[in-house]
């Protein structure tokens, strides 16, 4: 079983969700009409180098083989943009 955390607002922990399920590519198709813009999933913790965010077949299939938890955090545009400018800035 793999455990897949939804996170909608990173910055507060009551509005996170987890679900135990055998396909993480299979729940999240059942949980979002349409993927989320902002999104991105997290292998076992969130942090860059942990990004699994499929961008392709062979991406997907390497996302539903593995195991452990998933974090789905979907980040609201404007924190994306301040992360952008603030890279760009240092």
């Amino acid at each position: 079983m793999k455990r897949v955390f939804i996170i909608p607002d990173p910055f507060n922990k009551e509005t996170w969700s987890d679900e135990s399920v055998e396909d993480v590519c299979e729940y999240l198709k059942q949980q979002f009409a349409v993927f989320p813009k902002n999104t991105r999933i997290y292998h076992n913790q969130i942090a860059v180098k942990n990004d699994v965010t499929p961008t392709d077949e062979r991406s997907i299939k390497h996302l539903q083989s593995l195991e452990g938890d998933f974090y789905v955090v979907i980040y609201p545009s404007e924190l994306l943009t301040i992360i952008y400018w603030a890279v760009l800035i240092v």
